[in-house]
């Protein structure tokens, strides 16, 4: 019984797994993106958008400086959670809500610097 839980158990292999994982999570803290890091990607996301959609980089300068008034001035507009390896945020759109038109507040995860928006419709 004891030979068959001694190939079974691999103290070296289980070392190295730790040792991996423990690595995997000092980076994903390191790398966890900060909200500075999250407007900094919505802008130029905004902004490649505009000038895809046939915009001039003034028009888009011109609308991402507006953004960012907002942005600024609005502390709520982008909610972050932080949860050391990853990040959420939610874009809050109510105040284009209030305009009329019916639009959803946009979710988005961070990790490794990167993010991902979360499509929330069905």
């Amino acid at each position: 019984m004891k030979f068959i839980f001694k190939n079974l158990y691999n103290k070296k292999l289980l070392q190295l797994s730790f040792i991996i994982f423990a690595i995997f999570i000092l980076l994903s803290i390191v790398l966890n993106p900060s909200k500075g890091d999250f407007k900094y990607y919505l802008t130029d996301m905004v902004k490649s958008e505009i000038i895809k959609n046939g915009g001039t980089i003034d028009n888009a300068n011109l609308i991402i400086g507006l953004a960012n008034l907002l942005i600024d001035a609005d502390k709520t507009f982008i909610q972050r959670n932080n949860y050391y390896i990853f990040s959420s945020y939610k874009i809050n759109l109510s105040i284009i809500r209030g305009f009329g038109y019916s639009i959803d507040d946009v979710h988005a995860v961070g990790f490794f610097k990167n993010f991902v928006i979360i499509d929330n419709t069905e």
